[in-house]
């Protein structure tokens, strides 16, 4: 019994030993297939790393060449447009580029922007006379655009430009240009009968506008910048016919028998007629008898109580404007050449003595009836004479009421005579003054254009000394 309970024992002893066996090797065998499957699992993810590194290489080459390829493909192509701009002091004009809205983006420069500025909106400001140049870069997707504007700003008191327009006439500079090497440029004008191009320069020739046109073209792509011109008809100063009679004032009407009539007419106007001149006329007076010498029997007008010759009224009187009609008592006396001399004479006289005054010689007027010298013939023939002496005398000018009191015979029309000789009906003195106030219309906007042409040199003037200082610092 006991042999069977050692061989029990025993049997339990191999039998425990084998299960642990089994166990052992069973997580041998586990750790081998783990070990394995982690050998494999690094391989696999070697090559994994191995492609995608070989992968992403081939992509970065790829990518490169597409960048070279695209770099080549998409190179800027560039156009210019050049051209000269007139503008007035305090203008402010919209160009109207339909390609900034569409712009990737708009870079601005203004040389000179004291004078004038461009802003990345297309709006150009004029503020100060002088020359400036201003710059727009208009950059859309592969192709640059540049506007170059040179500005030139003067002063008018009475004109305003509202576009970018020119008057009838009127040229500019402009060009067209490219910084794209091999690029074909072009500039056309898109109507002719309005803004006529020849070479590098526009004239404005009809009211209407015209598409300017810059064009670049090179392999096949084309880019162009376009500004529209508007021809314009040229403003005018409107001088009311309150500014046309102030411009007489202060001035001194000198005459004969028909001046005498001449302001009896104007004092049956209205107060403030030719600004109140005042008329020193005589009857029967003339050159031969204001050149002779003064005495209390002669014909010399008085003024305050003083007889004098006319230079010598209008030195008391301080008067800046002089109107002279003065001959139809002179020619009989003198005879047609002999009296344009004296006539020069005087008034030769009379601008030496009063250094700022004006003599405006009136033409005398026509005959109804010739009587020996005094005859239309040798009027037309001294006013022509008068005509050529103002042109070339400073201070003197001349105004022709002979010609628009004429009737179709070339005599002193019947509605304007009042005695069938010389002397003048008020119908033929409205005429008489609708001349002088025609002139001095005129004269009111030459004066203006005058005073506006120096007022833009003086603020020029000071401009380029205000550079040359800020130069020299």
């Amino acid at each position: 019994m006991y042999k069977d309970l050692v061989n029990y024992k025993t049997k339990c002893f191999l039998y425990r030993k084998k299960s642990a066996c089994i166990v052992v090797w069973t997580f041998v065998l586990i750790f081998l297939f783990f070990m394995k499957g982690c050998k494999v699992y690094a391989e696999e993810a070697s090559a994994e790393k191995n492609t995608s590194v070989s992968t992403e290489a081939s992509t970065e080459e790829k990518t490169e060449e597409k960048t070279e390829e695209k770099t080549e493909v998409t190179e800027p192509l560039d156009v210019q447009l050049s051209m000269t701009v007139r503008l007035y002091k305090g203008d402010k004009i919209t160009l109207g580029i339909k390609d900034i809205r569409k712009a990737d983006r708009v870079e601005v420069e203004n040389i000179n922007s004291r004078l004038a500025v461009i802003n990345d909106k297309g709006e150009l400001k004029a503020k100060r006379c002088g020359d400036a140049r201003c710059r727009m870069v208009i950059y859309s997707g592969d192709t640059v655009k540049t506007l170059v504007l040179n500005v030139k700003v003067t002063k008018c008191s009475y004109r305003k430009r509202k576009s970018l327009s020119m008057y009838k006439d009127e040229k500019a500079k402009v060009m067209a240009s490219s910084v794209t090497q091999g690029a074909t440029v072009s500039l056309a004008s898109s109507n002719s009968k309005s803004v006529k191009l020849i070479k590098n320069s526009i004239t404005a020739k009809k009211k209407s506008k015209s598409v300017i046109t810059a064009s670049a073209v090179k392999e096949g792509r084309r880019t162009e910048l376009s500004v529209t011109v508007y021809v314009v008809e040229k403003p005018e100063l409107k001088v009311t016919n309150k500014m046309a009679d102030n411009w007489f004032r202060g001035s001194i009407m000198a005459g004969h028998s028909v001046g005498v009539g001449f302001e009896q007419y104007c004092d049956s106007q209205y107060n403030g007629f030719l600004g109140n001149a005042r008329h020193i006329s005589v009857g029967c007076y003339g050159v031969y008898n204001d050149m002779a010498p003064v005495s209390g029997s002669s014909l010399h007008p008085t003024i305050n109580g003083r007889k004098a010759r006319l230079k010598d009224h209008v030195y008391y009187l301080g008067a800046k404007k002089v109107f002279i009609n003065y001959g139809l008592n002179d020619i009989g006396v003198y005879g047609p050449d002999r009296f344009v001399s004296s006539y020069k004479s005087l008034i030769n006289e009379l601008i030496r003595q009063n250094k700022k005054t004006t003599v405006y010689i009136v033409s005398p007027t026509p005959m109804y009836k010739d009587s020996g010298d005094l005859c239309n013939y040798n009027i037309r023939k001294i006013n022509k004479q008068l005509k050529k002496y103002a042109k070339k005398t400073s201070r003197v000018e001349f105004i022709d009421v002979f010609t628009p009191m004429l009737d179709g015979s070339g005599k002193l029309a019947g509605a304007y005579c009042s005695d069938a000789y010389c002397h003048i009906t008020f119908e033929g003195y409205k005429v008489y003054s609708d001349t002088l106030k025609k002139y001095a219309k005129k004269k009111i906007v030459e004066e203006t254009d005058a005073r506006d042409e120096a007022a833009t040199k003086k603020e020029i003037k000071k401009e380029q000394k205000r550079e040359k200082k800020k130069a020299g610092k």
